[in-house]
C-alpha cells in the first residue's frame, strides 16, 4: 500500500497547476491566496520583462523575475524566482527554503524547512495527494533523498537532486552552502553564504 501511494503520487496526472503553463498575473494571484507578496519587489522585478535584443523583439526566453514573500506565521520573508517561456507562460518557479529538508526527518523538522507550504501553494488547485502533508513528506524521505549527490571544495558544497515527476510537473531541491571574502562583512566575517531551494517546471 506505501509503495502504491508513492508511486500514485510521483506519476499522477493532474490539471494544470497554479503557476506552471499559466500567465504571470495569474500565478501571482494563486501565491498571494497562500503567502503576502512583497508588491514593489514585484513590480521592480516586472520592469526586467520590458526587455528586448537589438532588434527590438522581448527577449522573452530568459524573461525572468524575482520577489520576497512571507508565509502565515513566519516571521521574515523569502525569495522566489520565476521564469517565462517565450509565450510568457510561467516555465519555472523556485521557492528558498527555510531550513534544510535534505537533513529532516520528523515532520515537525519538515514543517520548519516550509517544503509543506510552497508545494501546496503550486499543486492544492490540481487535487494532487501531495496537497496533504505527510505524503509530501514520505515523497521527499524516501524518493528524493536517494537520488541527491554531493559535489563541492574546500569552500563550497552543493547537494542536489534528480529532477523528479511530482503530480504532473517537475521537482527538484538543491543546497549550496560555502565562504567567500566577497561576501564578508561586519555581520558575516566568515562570508558565509548558501541556503535550499525547491524548483518546480513544466514538463
Amino acid at each position: 500500500m506505501f509503495l502504491f501511494a508513492i508511486a500514485a503520487l510521483q506519476a499522477a496526472s493532474s490539471p494544470a497547476p497554479a503557476c506552471l503553463r499559466r500567465p504571470l498575473d495569474e500565478c501571482l494571484d494563486a501565491l498571494r491566496a497562500h503567502m503576502k507578496l512583497d508588491e514593489a519587489d514585484v513590480a521592480r522585478s516586472r520592469e526586467s520583462l520590458n526587455r528586448v535584443d537589438v532588434n527590438g523583439r522581448p527577449l522573452r526566453d530568459e524573461a525572468h523575475i524575482s520577489f520576497s514573500v512571507t508565509l502565515p506565521a513566519r516571521l521574515w520573508a523569502s525569495p522566489v524566482h520565476v521564469r517565462l517561456d517565450r509565450a510568457g507562460l510561467v516555465r519555472e518557479i523556485s521557492f528558498d527554503l527555510y531550513a534544510l529538508a535534505r537533513t529532516a526527518e520528523t515532520a515537525e523538522e519538515y514543517d520548519d524547512t516550509a517544503i509543506y507550504d510552497y508545494t501546496n501553494a503550486m499543486l492544492e488547485r490540481a487535487g494532487c495527494p501531495s496537497a496533504e502533508r505527510m505524503p509530501l513528506y514520505r515523497f521527499f524521505q524516501n524518493v528524493v533523498k536517494p537520488t541527491i549527490s554531493h559535489s563541492g571544495s574546500r569552500s563550497s558544497e552543493m547537494n542536489e537532486s534528480a529532477v523528479l515527476p511530482l503530480c504532473g510537473l517537475r521537482f527538484q531541491y538543491n543546497d549550496l552552502f560555502g565562504h567567500s571574502r566577497n561576501v564578508s562583512s561586519k555581520s558575516n566575517r566568515s562570508g558565509a553564504y548558501g541556503g535550499a531551494t525547491i524548483i518546480f517546471s513544466a514538463p
